[in-house]
């Protein structure tokens, strides 16, 4: 992940200038902000790669939601090629969560029919 900050109107303490480990930006040093200047942290997801040198086999990761509700998470993660494990006590919550399953994931019908 790649992470860089700017300083922008309206995000900082009216009247300060960046100060701390802020103070050294080209803002800072040229003096080019104004007094409702303040840091801005910007984040890019630049890709995944594993951390060991072993080579093994990526498995997709298992998403567990130990308040799985509505089954939300478990859509989204299904979709995206996880594995899903979803908690829930509310026994109307699991019915919910499971024919929301179902009816957006066919292969998880029961008996594989449509």
């Amino acid at each position: 992940m790649k992470r860089s900050v700017d300083f922008q109107s309206g995000s900082g303490r009216a009247g300060n200038a960046p100060e701390g480990k802020y103070a050294g930006s080209v803002q800072a040093e040229s003096g080019d902000y104004d007094i409702r200047l303040g840091p801005v942290v910007t984040t890019e997801t630049v890709g995944w790669e594993p951390s060991c040198p072993c080579n093994a086999e990526i498995v997709p990761c298992t998403v567990l939601d130990p308040f799985s509700g509505a089954g939300t998470t478990g859509l989204v993660a299904l979709r995206l090629g996880r594995s899903y494990i979803g908690v829930e006590l509310n026994p109307e919550y699991v019915a919910m969560s499971e024919r929301r399953i179902r009816e957006d994931a066919p292969l998880f019908r029961q008996g594989g029919q449509g």
